[in-house]
């Protein structure tokens, strides 16, 4: 061979191991980027947008107060609380930005409720309301300049807060190739980053709330894993499992229905029927045991907000990525719907004939799209005995850290507390001094601020579970002048 063809042929393998190199090395640093992402605790910045209307034919009152509903920006500070306490600290949001609006969401044709025409709707029950319902989201997003504080990296999400028929979707995704949110995505919008917009409704509470965050969690873990379906073809489909579609599998459960439900249709989390569950094994995913318990509705308090705490405090959060090319912490997908755009074209792990789900259907704009009951039963494992050696999660959700109380005043401390096991008390003490203890969901202790002036106190709350396994939590507060 010549030499000018050898040197030639030298340059081009050259080039080749080079180029090698650099998709190797770009492939290394996305990766690193990737587990980077999801390893610390994400902070979201949030933007509420609140419309409480002023009803100046009813002597000014706001619409929350007028009709004695929740007070929205102290039930957002709860959901901050229990998203925090529930992900142990992989989901921290903040409140950024808060904006009341005196008025009314306009609605997809250009109709907008007056304070007569909204509370005539109110009053007949759905009959006097106008149709159809749905709102505005690009004009709303629009008007608060949501999509520019989120292109300057102000905000991460908008949480909307009205009133019923204001026409909000549960949950919903804005911006560059949004996905099934419990809705279909928002175009149109200048948002140049996925921007993900929770819609609220302050005549309900801390339950409903959560039950509207569930959906989004539901939809985000179907698009990570590409499907939903009542088998245990991939671990979504193993966490959300009813028993009552595959007796004695069941896993955790979802945003409507808890795993011992009777059905796989409606509400139900308050039914008092015993089965065994793997939800408690998540907690360590994804070094699953295949370790079934069993549970009832005791086990989460029998009420629909136990049962959410108890449900989102199973999801799991751990560093890394499994064998199935998804992360271990989910928390890190609800933060960054771009990082399940990106794992849900990763590969899944092949499964058997036997096991291979068929194809889901593209989901309907229905609140809740539900898994497809079509399991094969197969018999119950043998319930083993729970041993726990795991500290409850336990937050203070007001007054909040290093904020100013009013000297010589009444502070009603608020507290989350979670464990697998149930909560036997909570603690309350002052610089180190026990004030209240309690037992009862939610955990509170009246507190009276002492009259002196501009004093730091450490607010502390200590959480016992049923093992006597505790956790400790202290915010500091000032008084006033």
């Amino acid at each position: 061979m010549p030499k000018r063809y050898q040197s030639g042929v030298v340059h081009l393998l050259v080039l080749v191991i080079l180029l090698v190199g650099l998709v190797i090395g770009l492939n290394a640093v996305r990766e690193s980027t990737r587990l980077f992402s999801q390893a610390a605790s994400a902070s979201p910045k949030v933007l509420l947008l609140i419309y409480n209307p002023v009803l100046e034919n009813q002597g000014g009152s706001k619409l929350t107060a007028y009709k004695g509903w929740n007070e929205p920006s102290s039930l957002s500070q709860t959901l901050v609380g229990d998203f925090a306490a529930a992900s142990a600290g992989k989901l921290s949001y903040t409140i950024a930005q808060t904006v009341e609006l005196d008025g009314y969401p306009i609605k997809n044709d250009g109709f907008q409720y007056t304070d007569e025409t909204y509370l005539s709707c109110v009053s007949s029950g759905g009959s006097n309301c106008h149709s159809p319902d749905g709102a505005d989201y690009v004009k709303m997003l629009e008007a608060a300049d949501a999509c520019g504080k989120r292109n300057r990296g102000e905000i991460d999400e908008v949480w909307f807060w009205g009133g019923p028929w204001f026409g909000f979707w549960e949950s919903n995704l804005a911006g560059p190739g949004g996905f099934w949110y419990n809705s279909n995505p928002t175009s149109g919008t200048t948002c140049e980053k996925l921007l993900p917009v929770m819609g609220f409704n302050y005549e309900r509470g801390e339950a409903e709330a959560l039950e509207s965050y569930g959906h989004r969690l539901e939809s985000t873990m179907r698009y990570v894993y590409g499907s939903w379906e009542a088998k245990e073809t991939h671990a979504w489909n193993r966490f959300s499992l009813l028993d009552v579609d595959v007796p004695g599998r069941g896993g955790c459960g979802n945003a409507h229905l808890a795993v011992n439900a009777g059905s796989n249709t409606g509400y139900e989390t308050t039914n008092s029927r015993t089965v065994p569950s793997s939800c408690e094994d998540f907690t360590d995913y994804p070094n699953l045991t295949g370790t079934f318990n069993d549970v009832t509705c005791n086990t989460w308090g029998c009420n629909p907000a136990g049962y959410l705490k108890w449900w989102y405090s199973h999801m799991p959060r751990a560093d890394g990525t499994g064998p199935d090319n998804r992360l271990n912490n989910w928390w890190a997908y609800l933060a960054d719907p771009q990082s399940a755009i990106t794992d849900s074209a990763l590969p899944l792990p092949a499964v058997s004939s036997s096991s291979t789900p068929s194809p889901t259907p593209s989901p309907t704009p229905t609140p809740t799209p539900s898994p497809s009951p079509s399991p094969t039963p197969t018999s119950s494992p043998q319930p083993t005995t729970i041993s726990d050696a795991t500290p409850p999660i336990v937050v203070i959700t007001a007054p909040l850290n290093n904020t100013t109380v009013k000297k010589n005043s009444r502070l009603t401390i608020k507290v989350t507390a979670l464990d697998n096991s149930g909560i036997s008390k909570v603690e309350f003490s002052i610089n180190s001094e026990l004030k209240c203890t309690d037992s009862i969901s939610d955990y509170t202790c009246d507190w009276k601020v002492p009259a002196r002036a501009r004093t730091t106190y450490a607010i502390s709350a200590k959480a016992y579970d049923k093992f006597n396994n505790s956790a400790v939590t202290t915010v500091n507060v000032t008084s006033s002048k």
